[in-house]
Formats: C-alpha cells, structure tokens, sequence
C-alpha cells in the first residue's frame, strides 16, 4: 500500500492510494504523526520477530552452519580476489597458514 505524507498548515496526516483517503480524521502535529508511525513499526515489527518462534516465520532465516558457511566463503573470495593466496593453503592441504586458516574446510587437516 502506497503511503503519502500530506502536509497541511503545519499539520500532517498520511494519504493512503488503496484507499484514496487519508488515514486519520485530523490532520496531526509533526511530533504526534512520529509517535504514530513509529508505534506502527514497532507493533508490526514485533509481530514479525514472534513469528520466528513458530514454524512459519515471517523473516528471513538461516541455520548457524550456512551463516558459518558464508562467512567462509566470503572470506575465500575477498582472499582470493585481493591476490592474497599463499599457495600453500589452496594447493595439497588446504589450512597451512595462519592468515588463511579456516577459509576452506579440509577433512585431512588438524585446524579445522
């Protein structure tokens, strides 16, 4: 729904085009008309996170092992990306270095 704020003698109100009328029947200081929109954030923000506790939740989520998983790989591409590749880590055992250790998971290595 498309929103619009009206500005009318230093009062405010908000029109709404699904509507084609504004949303409150007096036009509002500008103080009054923040706490409003802000109060509606939060309620609905709020019903938002509640439904992370459900089966069916209304934000985007992952499990720790993909977030894990991208951070990896972000890491692996900004390495490879900035030329800095020991070739040590990205040849035979993956994790030989400090600097690159943990950027790629390798079962045959003791740090990861």
């Amino acid at each position: 729904m498309a929103r619009f704020y009206v500005k009318k003698n230093d009062k405010w109100n908000i029109f709404s085009s699904i509507a084609d009328g504004f949303l409150y029947s007096d036009f509002m200081p500008f103080e009054e008309l923040q706490a409003v929109v802000i109060g509606e954030t939060v309620v609905d923000k709020m019903k938002d996170l509640g439904t992370l506790l459900t089966s069916s939740p209304r934000l985007n989520t992952m499990s720790y092992e993909e977030a894990e998983e991208h951070i990896r790989a972000r890491r692996l591409a900004d390495a490879y990306e900035e030329g800095d590749e020991c070739g040590r880590c990205f040849g035979a055992s993956f994790n030989d270095c400090e600097r690159c250790r943990g950027l790629v998971q390798d079962p045959d290595c003791q740090w990861t």
